[in-house]
């Protein structure tokens, strides 16, 4: 078990102490996993004033993902792959934020890319088979989520619907 709570306070107390870019940002980001999302962008908001770089918007893209702002999180998706178009996380989190607007093959494409890029595999997997889902193609769905879990899958279900 995670203790973001014993986390989020010993990073509050460091930057109490003293700005400073790197305890913000892992502030942040601790924020987003207890899925304090409207915290972790009021820590991150300072951050992203002056030429931010992609892990920062890669995570203001993921808090506005979780919050339902789709469009401006796939700005801010891209804008982090405009500054490595490599971002393995970026690339699947961009697959998952098209497949909501409803573009399909796109979102595939995305999720292929973050694949290529070596982002965990059963994620990818999952996400894959939500979108066959999505698209009512139950067979290439089973055909992504048979293997996962008869290998012995017991991590998170990520979604994308």
């Amino acid at each position: 078990m995670n203790d973001f709570q014993g986390l989020i306070k010993l990073y509050r107390e460091k930057l109490n102490r003293k700005e400073d870019a790197k305890t913000r940002y892992i502030l942040a980001s601790h924020y987003h996993s207890a899925m304090d999302y409207e915290s972790s962008r009021y820590y991150l908001a300072p951050l992203l004033v002056d030429n931010p770089d992609e892990d920062i918007l890669l995570l203001e893209g993921k808090n506005l993902l979780e919050q339902g702002h789709i469009a401006e999180a796939l700005d801010r998706v891209r804008a982090a792959l405009n500054k490595n178009f490599e971002n393995r996380e970026a690339l699947n989190t961009q697959g998952v934020l098209l497949a909501q607007q409803g573009n399909y093959l796109a979102a595939k494409v995305s999720f292929d890319k973050a694949r290529t890029h070596f982002v965990d595999e059963d994620k990818v997997i999952n996400n894959l088979a939500m979108l066959a889902i999505m698209q009512e193609d139950y067979p290439t769905a089973r055909g992504y989520l048979a293997p996962l879990y008869a290998r012995g899958y017991t991590g998170k279900i990520y979604y994308i619907i």
